[in-house]
């Protein structure tokens, strides 16, 4: 089954949770973006919790960080409690950081954090495969990884690559490996988490276990 951000949404909240959206999807939508809410119950969740999805930046072929800037400043409208970055950050070859997206991801504001995993496009830009917007595939691909992962660390961006990490004593945030070229581990995003409320996913690729069972 193919999951869509609405199905994340529906996975990531309930009647305790406010779930809300804010970004793009690549270049048909460039200049436009829209902003939907949701909320739900989410079993175990013992305060509310406002989380801000933002997905699909595609900084660089057609995308600029004025379109970023926007849907940074639309984000922050919504003071979330934390912030979420669904993949695809990036869609260009990266030879040197992309210092303009990460000036203005560094402007995202919220208190349990921003954390972030990688797509397929991502890996594309890493030089993990080629293309008209990488350029060839690059044998070094997995150090420019993670020079990147470093570099968005440095703007206050946390990568999950089969990792997790606590919001709070009731929340959990865990995120998987890219499924087309990474290796995504649900255990391994899930470790650590206890029994409380949680989501792990390559958001717009896959989901967990648990919030399959609870979409469902």
């Amino acid at each position: 089954m193919t999951v869509t951000r609405r199905h994340v949404l529906r996975a990531l909240g309930g009647g305790s949770l406010a779930a809300l959206a804010a970004g793009g999807a690549g270049a048909a939508q460039a200049y436009r973006f829209g902003v939907t809410r949701h909320a739900r119950a989410l079993p175990g969740l013992r305060a509310p919790l406002r989380v801000a999805f933002l997905t699909d930046l595609h900084y660089g072929l057609f995308i600029g960080a004025g379109s970023v800037a926007a849907w940074v400043d639309a984000t922050n409208d919504l003071r979330p409690d934390v912030v979420l970055l669904g993949g695809d950050q990036l869609d260009a070859r990266m030879d040197a950081p992309p210092e303009p997206l990460l000036r203005e991801l560094r402007r995202l504001r919220a208190p349990l954090g921003t954390f972030a995993v990688w797509g397929n496009h991502d890996y594309g830009s890493f030089g993990r495969y080629g293309g008209r917007q990488y350029g060839a595939p690059r044998a070094d691909w997995a150090a420019k990884r993670a020079e990147l992962e470093a570099e968005f660390a440095r703007a206050g961006v946390t990568v999950l690559r089969d990792a997790g990490r606590a919001l709070r004593d009731d929340a959990w945030v865990g995120g998987t490996d890219d499924l087309w070229f990474g290796t995504p581990d649900v255990t391994g995003a899930l470790a650590g988490a206890g029994g409380g409320p949680r989501c792990s996913s390559r958001t717009t690729r896959t989901c967990c276990p648990t919030c399959r069972a609870r979409r469902d």
